[in-house]
Formats: structure tokens, C-alpha cells, sequence
């Protein structure tokens, strides 16, 4: 009998499991969830191990799993050892720290998710190449197998048990050489359009094996360096990896179940029999010695550049950026108030935040924690510092719409026409600190004969003046000028 075993839970009875994968099954008995639009759900035959299917008619070409280790029989290598010999598209657990566990509606912790994952169509193995290969324009299959012992109505979060309102099957790629770089794949529309895959909901009955087909599914890009090298592989040729994952949404965010990574594939543009370069070269020699010129925009870790360069990820730069600045270059050339760029500066508000982790993932962010602002408050104070740049897809498919960036430069101009501004007033403060100081050491060594009356009272009064240095003055005789008063009062007590 098959068993879920982890270190926090029992041996749990998945007689339902042992008779998909036997030969007695039971297709009547069996209920599978409908089909989401762009995938088939159906009720799965049993794998049966053949000695003469090996070469072309092995089974299902590429699959693996993860889960009970017997779910299709002992496997090594992700399931890869129950497919007889040859070469086997393997899978490997990703991302294995941020998988969150299911529970049951009395709340008690379900058997890890039974997750096998089939490459049906699109793959081929290339023994020059060492790797599994992929024409671009050639549309490839992936069907899921998830089984679950239970019914699964709440994920484990840090805050306690969470109800899942849906489950959903995600794909996408990843570059091997910086796998937080995702690669969108897309799918084949009816009118032979192609769109970016979304994650698309299923059911996930208890007790249950659900069968999830994936068609009709593109790679949006071609892995790099993929020309030949006199007829043989290139030596610095790049690779993709593909991820199928099951997500659990709790309020509106995605959270991740379980997921499997295949070993690197080789996506191509053209038969790696008849080609030199998969596309046009865009870079060309440029007039300089030791140039090269792009006609055209250039993305780094994205495949959709907007500007001239955009850069998903961090960038060092060992030397100076440099900004044109040229008089000659400008025209209507105006002052700027600085005491308006200091009220803008004194009214922004500097946050700590945490980038969420699909978003991050997506843009090749690798510190979630920042310090910084916030563009819908800048817009506010100052619109010409905020740039709508369209929509972002996280790495969960969910759409950021109208999406805002803040140019800085703005900003760190806004800064020295504050400071500009705080210079003003600092020496203005110096200037009359310095002028009270002088009437006060005069003041302290001057000496006035004051008559005193012979009665019980006296008063008397002094005002000291600097000119031009105030204009509050209501006196005419002392009009525009800093002025301190000084009261002196005697009292005589007398004794009768």
C-alpha cells in the first residue's frame, strides 16, 4: 500500500493512489474536476512498464515527479529511474523552502501533495548538444498528475491556518545561468495568436488524482548563443528551465504549493541541423575602433525593452554617468523657486518597504528590503518625476496595470534647490547672531549715570538700534531697523 511519509505526520491509507497506478482501475469511479479553457482534465490510464517501449515509444517521452516516492514507482533523478532506459527529461523540487503545507477543514496538516509532471510533445533529445531541444515556432505539451490524501481547505501561513479560495497550475521558464530570470511562455490562441500564459484555476478534489493538460504552449524567447561553432555545439551556449508549479490563493495573493524544475533545454529558432544563427545579427561593428552599434532597443533580463536600455536587476558601474548639459542644447531657460523645491522636499515621505516576492522575482530584484518613496505620493508634489510605463506581470500572472516609476533625477534636483534655499536662511541667522553679539559686548561695558528718585520708584528705558538689519520697527524715529529694549526699574523700600 502507498504511503505519504514526512517527518511531521503518520502513514496515511492512499488506496486511491495505488489504484490509479494499477491495473484494475476504475475510470467510473473516479471524478475529475472540469477543464479550465486552455487545458484538458480527464480521467488518467495507469502507467504500464514495457520492455519494448524504449527509443521513440517510450512513455510520454519527458515526465517527472514529486511526492511518494512509489507514485510511479521507485524513481531517481525525479522521476526518471521508472522510464527504463534513455534519455528522460528530469525534474527537480523548486524552490523547496517556500512550499506551504495543506490542512484539512478540521485545520490538521494533510500528507505532503503527490505532483507528477509530463512533457508529452515538443521536446527532443540531442546527443551533439547534451540537452533536451525546443523549436520556438513548435508548440509543446505539459500534463500535470496531482494527487491529494484528504480535502484540502486551509494553507499553513506564519499567521496560522489560512482557506484556500482556489488552486491554480502556473508555467513558466528560467534562465539557468540567473534563474531568478523568468521567460514567459506563451499559448497559441484559436486565431493562431499568441498570448502570455496565465495561471489557470482547477479543482482539487480530495482523495482524488487530477489530470491537468497544458497545450499548445510556446517559449516566448530563444536561449543565447545558440550559432554553431564550426559545426559543433557552442562552447558558451545559454539554457532555459522549465517550471511547473500549483499555487494556493489566500486573499488575492499566490502561494506556493509544490513545484518542479526541469533539467536545461536548448530553445531554437530554426533546425539545429541547418543553422548558423537563429535570427538577423542586430549588433553590428560600429565606427570606432572597438565599437559595437545595436539598431534598436536592448533588454537585459527582459524581453519586452521599452526604452533604449532596461535593465531587470542590479548594474555597476565602475565609472561616471554622464548627462547632457550643454546651454547651447536649451531654451527657454527659467530660475526655479527654491522655496518652493523646499516645501515639495519637506513634504515627501521617506518609507522602508518590502518588495512582494513575484514582483521582485520578475524584475531581477534580489533585496526585497528598501528605503525610498512612494510614486503616487511624488505625483502629487511633483507629477514630472512620475512616469506611467504600462502593465507588469508578476511571476504569479497577476497584472499590475498602469505601473509607475519615479525618474530620481528629478528628485536629487529638488534636493539642491532645497539646500540652496536652507542656505539662505543659515546665513541670514549668522549675520544677525553676529550683529546681537556686538551690541551686547558693547552694551555690558558702557556705563550710564542714572539718577535715581528720591522716591520709592524709578524707571527707565533704552533702545539700541542697528540699521537695515529688520523692518518690524513701528517707531519712526526707528523704522527699518533691529532694535533691543532695555527696561531698568529701581525700587527704594524706606522705613518710617
Amino acid at each position: 500500500m502507498l504511503q505519504f511519509m514526512d517527518t511531521n505526520s503518520v502513514a496515511v491509507d492512499t488506496s486511491i493512489l495505488e489504484q490509479y497506478l494499477s491495473n484494475h482501475f476504475d475510470p467510473h469511479n473516479f471524478m475529475l474536476p472540469e477543464s479550465p479553457p486552455d487545458s484538458i482534465s480527464e480521467v488518467c490510464s495507469p502507467p504500464r512498464d514495457s520492455g519494448q517501449q524504449q527509443g521513440s515509444k517510450r512513455r510520454r517521452a519527458c515526465s517527472g515527479d514529486v511526492g511518494p516516492e512509489s507514485f510511479y514507482g521507485d524513481s531517481d533523478g525525479g522521476g526518471a529511474g521508472a522510464l527504463g532506459a534513455g534519455h528522460l527529461l528530469t525534474w527537480d523540487p523548486y524552490q523547496s523552502e517556500q512550499w506551504h503545507r495543506l490542512s484539512d477543514g478540521s485545520c490538521q496538516a494533510l500528507p505532503p501533495l503527490a505532483f507528477h509532471v509530463e512533457t508529452d510533445k515538443g521536446f527532443f533529445y540531442s546527443s551533439a548538444d547534451e540537452a533536451f531541444v525546443c523549436q520556438k515556432k513548435n508548440h509543446f505539451q505539459v500534463t500535470v498528475h496531482i494527487g491529494v490524501a484528504g480535502e484540502p481547505r486551509y494553507v499553513a501561513m506564519d499567521n496560522g491556518a489560512q482557506p484556500v479560495s482556489r488552486f491554480q497550475v502556473n508555467v513558466f521558464g528560467v534562465k539557468q545561468e540567473a534563474s531568478t530570470q523568468q521567460v514567459t511562455i506563451e499559448q497559441s490562441q484559436a486565431d493562431r495568436s499568441k498570448r502570455p500564459f496565465n495561471p489557470i484555476m482547477i479543482g482539487l478534489p480530495g482523495n482524488k488524482i487530477t489530470k491537468v493538460t497544458l497545450g499548445r504552449l510556446h517559449f516566448s524567447e530563444t536561449t543565447g548563443n545558440n550559432m554553431r561553432k564550426k559545426g559543433r555545439p557552442n562552447p558558451d551556449q545559454r539554457y532555459f528551465q522549465m517550471v511547473v508549479g500549483l499555487y494556493a490563493t489566500v486573499e488575492n495573493h499566490s502561494v506556493l504549493l509544490v513545484a518542479l524544475r526541469s533539467e536545461r533545454v536548448i530553445v531554437r529558432a530554426s533546425n539545429p541541423g541547418q543553422f548558423e544563427m537563429d535570427s538577423d545579427p542586430l549588433w553590428q561593428r560600429g565606427a570606432q575602433q572597438e565599437a559595437v552599434v545595436c539598431q534598436g532597443r536592448v533588454g537585459i533580463n527582459t524581453d519586452a525593452p521599452d526604452e533604449a536600455l532596461v535593465v531587470c536587476g542590479n548594474a555597476k558601474v565602475m565609472g561616471v554617468v554622464m548627462h547632457p548639459s550643454d546651454s547651447r542644447a536649451k531654451e527657454n531657460i527659467q530660475e526655479v523657486s527654491s522655496e518652493d523645491q523646499l516645501r515639495r522636499i519637506a513634504q515627501m515621505r521617506i518609507v522602508e518597504y518590502d518588495y512582494r516576492p513575484e514582483f521582485a522575482s520578475r524584475m531581477g530584484i534580489d533585496h526585497l528590503h528598501q528605503t525610498g518613496i512612494i510614486a503616487q505620493e511624488v505625483k502629487e508634489l511633483l507629477p514630472a518625476a512620475v512616469t506611467q510605463v504600462g502593465d507588469i506581470i508578476c511571476s504569479d500572472g497577476e497584472t499590475i496595470p498602469s505601473f509607475l516609476m519615479v525618474d530620481k533625477e528629478q528628485i536629487f534636483m529638488e534636493n539642491v534647490g532645497a539646500v540652496q534655499q536652507l542656505c539662505k536662511l543659515t546665513d541670514n541667522l549668522d549675520s544677525r547672531i553676529q550683529e546681537l553679539e556686538g551690541w551686547n559686548s558693547r552694551l555690558g561695558v558702557h556705563e550710564w549715570p542714572l539718577h535715581v528718585a528720591r522716591l520709592q520708584h524709578s524707571s527707565y528705558h533704552f533702545r539700541s538700534t542697528v540699521a537695515g538689519q529688520a523692518d518690524c520697527n513701528t517707531d519712526r524715529h526707528s523704522a527699518g531697523a533691529l532694535f533691543t529694549d532695555y527696561h531698568f526699574h529701581f525700587y527704594r523700600h524706606c522705613t518710617y
